[in-house]
């Protein structure tokens, strides 16, 4: 037992130690990418906070509609085109053929399946303004202007995506706080010096002006690096082969981009759909301490699985990625222990609506654990080169709008348990088509040896 014992002991420590040495390898990478992600969660933040407490609570609800439609018209057109040319255009040599030949097939998908998408959302995003309860305080004009922000966020996500892929990180991280920079800096004076009688058209325009901006930064930087490539010419079989690779990850990709998105606005939707002003505030604004723990997780999890894609031995891919869940999901239990201490301080010393929905709050942190589970596994599981699960996954997202249409939750703890119920289902897929990949790569090995 004792010698059993020693042997786990040094087993554990050679996998932390290895771990720790590679994360210290690529720090420098790793540190622009989670400042830059830290710059602009906390930006948004910031201005959704300073909403919550100065604005008027219809304001803050109207807002954050707006923002849910924004998020989704960024979706929709995008359709999964950024994060499948940053997961497979990945590269080390700095080909300009490679970039240019998967800028155009982006900028092909883009045209071929942005455009009538966005147009099915425009229709229902105007059954929603008719028939939602609260919806209609929304006029249809400043519905489809915040759909035009949404536009201009899914150019900066294509952009920054090529960025990311051709290893640019600083660059990278200049672009992805700018926007949100912008927002703060103009909205700021506005808050403080109009308070409560600032008005949603203000925050709309502030909205255009700084994703607007955002774009035009984000395409001259692209083009400016596109400068520094190297001609390396590539031959009609690879051509064909990118092509095929593009097709498979694309396909399931655009169901799930979809649903997903509509599964993740949906209880904004809902609260305004079924519920009032202070349904919509409180699930929005407990949604956005997600973004906190984001800070943290997102970079790391994408540089992660960017890196697992360049590593050729599945088997080692395997044993890099299980590492990665035993150090990222007590770090997860840990954030959600610090959100739970600063909500019940944060309620001794402030008196606003949102300190007074414990079990709501609790809820969330349900929520937020198992996010972040999704969050760690999505991005280990597109390492492979695979996007099927997410595919599984929309078919839920339809499940879970089943659900709300049957039930009709007017409240934010409900909104909260439904999220938790499918997150918990989804998390659970992905960890047997995780555990798959596993026993493929050692069959593998097998086979080889």
């Amino acid at each position: 037992m004792k010698v059993n014992h020693l042997f786990f002991k040094k087993i554990a420590h050679y996998t932390y130690s290895s771990f720790f040495s590679s994360l210290k390898r690529h720090l420098k990478n790793l540190f622009a990418l989670w400042s830059s992600t830290s710059l602009n969660l906390v930006f948004n933040a910031t201005i959704l906070f300073l909403l919550a407490a100065i604005a008027s609570q219809k304001t803050f609800a109207l807002y954050a509609i707006g923002q849910a439609i924004t998020f989704l018209a960024n979706a929709w057109t995008d359709v999964g085109i950024a994060f499948t040319v940053q997961t497979l255009s990945s590269q080390e040599k700095k080909s300009k053929s490679l970039f240019e030949f998967y800028y155009k097939e982006g900028i092909r998908l883009s045209l071929k399946w942005g455009i009538p998408l966005g147009f099915i959302l425009v229709i229902l995003l105007f059954i929603f303004h008719e028939y939602g309860s609260f919806a209609k305080a929304l006029s249809w004009q400043l519905m489809l202007l915040f759909f035009c922000c949404g536009i201009f966020q899914n150019r900066i996500g294509f952009c920054s995506a090529f960025l990311y892929a051709l290893g640019h990180f600083k660059t990278y991280s200049w672009i992805q706080p700018f926007s949100a920079f912008l927002r703060l800096f103009i909205l700021a004076p506005f808050l403080l010096l109009q308070g409560n009688k600032i008005g949603i058209g203000s925050l709309l325009s502030v909205d255009l002006f700084s994703f607007f901006s955002g774009w035009m930064l984000a395409s001259f930087l692209l083009h400016y690096q596109k400068k520094k490539l190297h001609a390396h010419p590539l031959s009609h079989t690879e051509k064909n082969k990118i092509k095929e690779e593009i097709i498979r990850f694309m396909h399931p990709s655009i169901q799930a981009n979809i649903l997903l998105s509509t599964s993740h606005t949906l209880g904004t939707f809902a609260g305004a759909f079924f519920g009032g002003a202070s349904t919509v505030a409180l699930y929005t604004l407990f949604q956005r301490l997600n973004q906190l723990t984001i800070i943290a997780l997102g970079p790391l999890s994408a540089y992660f699985s960017r890196k697992l894609k360049l590593t050729e031995n599945t088997q080692q891919r395997y044993k890099k990625s299980k590492l990665f869940i035993l150090f990222t999901i007590p770090l997860s239990v840990l954030f959600s222990f610090i959100l739970l201490l600063g909500y019940i301080a944060g309620g001794k010393l402030y008196s606003h609506y949102a300190f007074h929905a414990l079990q709501t709050f609790e809820m969330f942190l349900v929520c937020n654990c198992l996010g972040n589970l999704y969050v760690i596994f999505d991005n280990l599981l597109c390492s492979w080169k695979y996007a099927g699960h997410r595919l599984m996954s929309s078919y839920l997202a339809i499940a879970k709008f089943l659900l709300i249409s049957l039930f009709k939750p007017s409240s934010a703890l409900l909104l909260f348990a439904i999220d938790a119920l499918f997150l918990a289902l989804i998390d659970s897929f992905f960890l047997y088509k995780f555990l798959a990949f596993g026993r493929e790569a050692k069959y593998e090995q097998v086979y080889r040896s």
